[in-house]
């Protein structure tokens, strides 16, 4: 665990299928406080991704059972909210 930040990441994960092949990329910048970083960028090691991967995945993971779910949900209701 080095705490740099590095401006380029691997974005294809084969091993797990989640990102498909040659998907753009949009870059964002996420400040945080630098405990919160390192707590961040521990977890990332304990799990063996980069810090990057598990953000991606937080974010997939929390779109797909909180968002999306009522999404779907107000649509078959007919609210396209």
């Amino acid at each position: 665990m080095s705490g740099k930040v590095t401006k380029q990441e691997r974005v294809v994960d084969i091993s797990q299928g989640s990102e498909p092949f040659g998907m753009k990329v949009m870059e964002l910048l996420l400040p945080l406080p630098r405990d919160q970083f390192f707590a961040l960028e521990a977890a990332a090691f304990r799990l063996n991704l980069t810090v990057g991967q598990l953000i991606r995945r937080t974010i997939r993971d929390f779109l797909l059972i909180r968002i999306l779910p009522r999404t779907l949900r107000a649509s078959e209701m007919g609210n396209d909210t």
